[in-house]
């Protein structure tokens, strides 16, 4: 199992909250989860914007997903956990 198989089936299916950052292009905008997940969320919404999201996929390095319209949530720290103990790793960025 890859890495992105790993943390979809941590959290596919799953909702979980997550600030827009920026808009990349015309399909989609880049989101952060507090555990530093990358997110495509389908569609443009403004930056700085906290969005429950339905995780539905893995794209690369980034999850995808929709904002959620309703479902159970997933909390962060109850993501964190899950991903801790499901023995996927993140890879540190430097600058």
């Amino acid at each position: 199992m890859g890495e992105e198989d790993g943390i979809y089936a941590v959290v596919g299916g799953t909702t979980v909250e997550a600030i827009t950052l920026q808009t990349g292009g015309s399909e989609f905008t880049e989101a952060l989860t507090e555990n530093y997940l990358k997110v495509k969320v389908c569609g443009r919404h403004e930056a700085n914007l906290w969005m429950d999201l339905n995780i539905e996929g893995v794209d690369g390095e980034m999850l995808e997903g929709r904002p959620a319209t309703n479902g159970a949530s997933l909390s962060l720290e109850a993501l964190g956990a899950a991903l801790s103990n499901s023995g996927v790793h993140r890879t540190e960025q430097t600058n």
